[in-house]
């Protein structure tokens, strides 16, 4: 079973592709069972004997490997191999076969299962079988469960809980880690990008820099309130969209919401020749992290961005 969704990158991947793509697929998972050295369970990578494994105890494995797998990095659950914890390292290892049985009939039941055992379903699982030869349909389902984008999920056979992958095992997730998950995944970028156009009135030259303020992201940005620093201080025009701040100097704030695409022009400020301006301009948003950028223009720069009605690069400044 394969639902696309957008995927991230991933060594889970890779290795999925590595043993699914092996001209021998169950020699390969052999090798995995009991291997010198050990072969351990990872952040990325679990092991679920099959042979005595009870419907109950299928639910509630898939439902945390879903869920924990999904709201973490990714990663594989290989059913057929069994893993105990390791003595000298107590991180969980490879120690033999342990298959599972009727495995037409053990894919279909994870596929029944899927949508119910998470909440949101996750998208993108592969699943694949692997028979070792046997009269019983024997051998082993590896799956594939990628990062999602939609995350968190809950475990649904699990009492319910928020599951991720920590070390060798699916551990409940603390608060302050659920807080960062329930940030909303979709989030506004404001990037801010000066033009430089050059006017002439009665032979008096000036050079106009105006700012737009793209929204890059993929949320609508709110309430979004700017500050614009400018050394020297040029000649400013109020603009139809924003209104001016009344007690903070420099400021304007948005009348409208800024959706994904969309850029606005937030500010329009004039500068005679030999004006080497510099701005610094600060960003606010209804649910985005604040960010501030820094812009220098020189009087060449601003000539040959005023010919070419060409953008002016942002340069970011990191927090400090």
């Amino acid at each position: 079973m394969s639902l696309q969704a957008f995927e991230r990158p991933s060594i889970a991947k890779q290795f999925f592709l590595k043993i699914t793509g092996d001209s021998d697929p169950v020699a390969a998972i052999k090798q995995l069972a009991n291997p010198t050295p050990p072969q351990f369970e990872t952040e990325w990578l679990d092991f679920k004997g099959a042979a005595q494994i009870t419907d109950a105890d299928v639910k509630k494995t898939w439902s945390e490997a879903l869920a924990g797998f999904a709201n973490t990095q990714g990663g594989i659950l290989i059913w057929g191999v069994d893993a105990r914890k390791n003595q000298a390292t107590g991180v969980d290892s490879t120690c033999g076969l342990s298959l599972v049985k009727n495995l037409s009939g053990f894919k279909s039941r994870l596929i029944e299962l899927h949508r119910q055992a998470t909440e949101p379903p996750v998208l993108g699982v592969e699943i694949e079988t692997y028979s070792t030869g046997g009269f019983q349909d024997e051998g082993f389902v590896i799956c594939f469960i990628p990062e999602s984008p939609f995350k968190p999920h809950r475990a649904e056979q699990s009492n319910r809980q928020y599951i991720i992958r920590a070390g060798d095992n699916f551990a409940t997730a603390s608060v302050s880690l659920l807080r960062n998950l329930f940030f909303p995944q979709s989030r506004c970028l404001l990037v801010p990008t000066l033009k430089a156009r050059c006017i002439v009135q009665n032979t008096i030259t000036e050079y106009r820099i105006n700012g737009f303020l793209k929204n890059t992201g993929s949320a609508t940005a709110f309430d979004t309130f700017v500050i614009t620093h400018s050394d020297p201080k040029g000649a400013s025009h109020t603009l139809e969209d924003w209104e001016t701040g009344s007690l903070v100097p420099n400021t304007v704030r948005a009348k409208k919401p800024i959706h994904p695409g969309v850029s606005m022009h937030f500010f329009q400020t004039g500068y005679l020749p030999q004006t080497q301006p510099t701005f610094r301009i600060q960003i606010f948003a209804q649910d985005a992290e604040p960010a501030e950028w820094l812009i220098h223009f020189t009087e060449d720069e601003m000539k040959a961005e005023a010919e070419k009605t060409g953008e002016r690069l942002s340069l970011h400044l990191p927090a400090e």
